[in-house]
């Protein structure tokens, strides 16, 4: 499940970064994107396997995502997007030198 979601977030931000600006502005705006998406496919995920694979019965399913799964994945999109954004000059300037220096 966790696979999933994060593909979510790195296909949305990657598409919008690519889509929108290659700068800062692009990368934030694909990864508040991206934790939106990717919170929306946490609860789908969670409301079809993960919940009912833990044997959770079904009226107890709506409380849990609104309490516990929507909250995590939204603070652990903000933690990947500012982690994210106060690496990013850095990592963008080494990968920039690495492309260039391989072609």
């Amino acid at each position: 499940m966790n696979w999933s979601t994060t593909l979510v977030f790195v296909v949305t931000a990657g598409f919008i970064y690519h889509r929108v600006k290659r700068n800062r502005w692009g990368a934030l705006v694909g990864m508040v994107l991206g934790t939106a998406l990717f919170t929306v496919a946490a609860v789908v995920n969670n409301i079809y396997i993960a919940l009912p694979a833990w044997g959770i019965p079904t009226e107890q399913i709506a409380p849990l995502i609104t309490s516990a799964v929507i909250p995590f994945n939204l603070l652990r999109g903000l933690i990947s997007t500012l982690m994210t954004m106060l690496l990013y000059r850095k990592s963008a300037d080494l990968l920039r030198g690495q492309l260039q220096r391989r072609f």
